[in-house]
């Protein structure tokens, strides 16, 4: 939905312009006194500085309306190029009668060719805040500084528009052409109806549905209704509920559906590389508030049956740090030539400086295993802590060789374990602690070690595993294990 808020914004910041040149229309005549009216408008009121560089056309009547050419409205001072938005041809069109309610109102708003960048820096800071003062310390007014003004809009037609969404933390683009964009006034009380077709870097993208009225996405606080559905070649994704205060702090409520035949696809739609996993459908209500961005009530499914498939339920807390995760997960994959057919379900949960997977059961081929997980970020090294049972546990991967088939196991009698050198230097990268019991054990030369219990500890290096015990041979054995590979 990052899209859908940043093309509202756009639509919003070049409105702001087509307001500063329209307030002043009814009592302004000379085209040159409006322009420098229009100029004073838009600075009070972000900051920014307005050009119009081609000529001016006024109609006066009882809907005057005013034709401008060669826009342009400056960007933030450290944005990446002088111009935030750039229009070659500007109409608007506005209704009398209001005004004497204390309120301007756009009948007819037209863009041809606008070009909008949208832009943050490495610090997180937006182009389309314009806040009381700007990062060179220019003072500032907000929209609605003053003037005693409401303001409403009727219709708004967009012809070949672009919009580029530069993210300065990822250092990545998003470039969206709008081939057209109609927003049609509707009755009082009803959402307007609204046609987007374009591309987004460079797929075909087309929009449809309602939105709420102009005037409420620039309000201070105002709460913007929305309807939506928005086809791709490779998804569909649909969007109810509302956006709060767009250009203050930003907050959505939204529900959300994406459906995508590759999820692949839909990466690159995103400029983003994604394997091609298969299908994905998902769901779920979106909330921002405060700068966090949460999911609750999310169901997603990737993949298909009888290939590689994933599913989660639940919610996070916050997406981008994230935080508050509660998932019950489960995945699987059909047997192939370098691995068996595997299956696992659980639930992950994060906390302060990890992540937890409880519930967790996992099956392949001959293993099985049920138990917990945790992943802690330590201070000097991340530590591992397993907790797992199973009635089986088959150690012949280790020694398949390269290329052979998942199922083949190696020949009896042979080694315990390869006789390629341990990579010992690998036990000081993390910690551990896990407990292990199993009701049997199958070394990787077939030598199978019954009601199989160990308890191991790893610290910098120092793996202690005790104690260990196992029946094998008719008979009970106990054993302790001391590997240090700290020096």
């Amino acid at each position: 939905m990052r899209y859908l808020k940043i093309t509202l914004v756009a639509v919003a910041a070049l409105l702001v312009i087509a307001i500063g040149a329209g307030a002043y229309l009814i009592s302004r005549i000379d085209e040159e006194a409006l322009v420098r009216e229009a100029r004073s408008a838009v600075k009070n009121a972000t900051g920014r500085a307005l050009d119009i560089e081609g000529k001016v056309d006024l109609r006066i009547s009882f809907n005057p309306a005013i034709v401008a050419e060669g826009v342009r409205f400056s960007n933030a001072s450290w944005g990446s190029r002088p111009e935030m938005a750039r229009v070659q041809r500007l109409e608007v069109e506005l209704d009398l009668i209001p005004l004497l309610r204390g309120t301007v109102r756009i009948d007819r708003l037209v863009l041809i060719r606008p070009d909008v960048l949208l832009e943050t820096d490495a610090k997180g800071r937006a182009n389309w805040e314009f806040g009381a003062r700007d990062a060179a310390g220019v003072p500032g007014k907000s929209s609605d500084s003053g003037t005693g003004l409401a303001i409403e809009a009727g219709a708004l037609r967009i012809r070949e528009g672009v919009l580029a969404y530069r993210d300065g933390k990822m250092g990545s683009t998003t470039r969206v052409e709008l081939s057209a964009l109609d927003f049609q006034e509707a009755a009082f009380g009803k959402l307007q109806s609204v046609i987007i077709a374009g591309r987004v870097n460079g797929r075909a993208f087309k929009v449809k549905g309602a939105l709420g009225r102009l005037h409420e996405l620039l309000a201070r606080d105002g709460t913007f209704p929305l309807d939506l559905e928005v086809t791709t070649d490779p998804a569909r994704l649909s969007a109810q509920g509302k956006l709060i205060d767009v250009l203050g702090r930003a907050d959505v409520q939204l529900q959300v559906k994406i459906e995508a035949a590759e999820v692949h696809d839909l990466g690159a739609l995103l400029d983003r590389r994604i394997p091609a996993l298969g299908p994905l459908k998902a769901r779920a209500r979106v909330e921002r508030e405060k700068g966090r961005v949460g999911i609750r009530d999310l169901d997603l499914s990737l993949g298909r049956p009888g290939a590689l498939h994933v599913s989660a339920r639940g919610s996070i807390r916050d997406v981008l740090k994230p935080a508050g995760a509660a998932l019950d997960f489960s995945a699987s994959a059909p047997e192939s030539k370098h691995a068996p057919a595997f299956r696992a379900s659980g639930r992950l949960e994060d906390f302060k400086d990890g992540v937890r997977i409880s519930g967790l059961k996992m099956a392949s081929g001959a293993n099985e295993l049920t138990g917990a997980l945790e992943y802690r970020a330590g201070k000097e090294r991340p530590e591992i802590v397993a907790r797992l049972e199973g009635s089986s546990l088959d150690l012949a991967f280790l020694a398949a060789a390269p290329g052979a088939p998942s199922g083949a196991a190696p020949a009896s009698g042979g080694p315990i374990f390869t006789r390629e050198p341990v990579p010992l230097a690998r036990l000081r990268a993390i910690d551990a602690d896990a407990r292990i019991s199993l009701g049997a054990l199958v070394l990787p030369n077939r030598i199978t070690l019954r009601n199989f219990t160990a308890q191991l500890e790893l610290r910098g290096g120092r793996l202690r595993a005790a104690p260990v015990s196992f029946v094998a041979g008719g008979g009970e054995a106990s054993a302790e294990l001391v590997l240090d590979a700290s020096g």
